[in-house]
């Protein structure tokens, strides 16, 4: 109910990176259960979300040269309710690391639990959307990698590892420029950390 068709939900605006982690829930649910009905009575749903989210990938592709730590971070809020700022004009969507970690997760879970689904059932409308989102899970990995690679920083003793594309900070977003309130950075690494994207050395000095 609370999922639209084209990807959007039932609230006041879009947590770009839970938009990720909605796949992987949805292929943990699978593959706990082995539940295919599930994903195919909501199958328009899930390939809406993957939609959603590889504009904001074809974007971040499109709008910055490969040499730019912003190539490929699709773009949007850590955090709901900055839709409220948004909408009045403040930059507050960036290339957050969840993002993109989240997005690469979802993408290779869920597109790897439809592909076996599609094998089960001969569904080929599920084969199609889990192509089209096990297509891009690699080079959406690929690029959070560089640009994690190209941002990271010697901070005295320790490496900083940006937790937004482009943007030398690993403290709160400068809230005059970035956004209208403080940025919660702690959201943005747990997310990331979660997928499962980042190697244990990053890990280790992002802790």
């Amino acid at each position: 109910y609370f999922i639209h068709e084209n990807g959007f939900v039932q609230y006041r605006g879009l947590e770009m990176a839970q938009q990720g982690r909605m796949l992987t829930n949805i292929a943990q649910y699978y593959f706990y259960t082995q539940d295919h009905s599930m994903l195919l009575r909501h199958l328009q749903k899930i390939k809406g979300i993957g939609i959603l989210l590889k504009r904001r990938y074809d974007a971040a592709v499109a709008a910055y040269p490969a040499s730019d730590s912003r190539h490929g971070m699709p773009r949007g809020n850590d955090e709901a309710d900055l839709v409220w700022g948004t909408t009045v004009g403040y930059n507050t969507e960036h290339g957050f690391i969840s993002i993109a970690a989240e997005m690469w997760r979802g993408f290779r879970d869920c597109g790897a639990a439809l592909a076996e689904i599609a094998d089960r059932t001969n569904e080929t409308n599920a084969a199609e959307v889990a192509r089209s989102l096990l297509d891009v899970a690699p080079s959406v990995l690929a690029n959070l990698k560089k640009s994690m690679a190209k941002d990271a920083f010697r901070d005295g003793n320790v490496t900083c590892h940006p937790y937004t594309a482009g943007i030398k900070e690993c403290g709160e977003l400068n809230r005059t420029l970035y956004s209208p309130r403080d940025s919660e950075p702690w959201r943005t690494y747990a997310e990331a950390m979660y997928s499962g994207a980042l190697d244990d050395a990053t890990i280790s000095e992002i802790l």
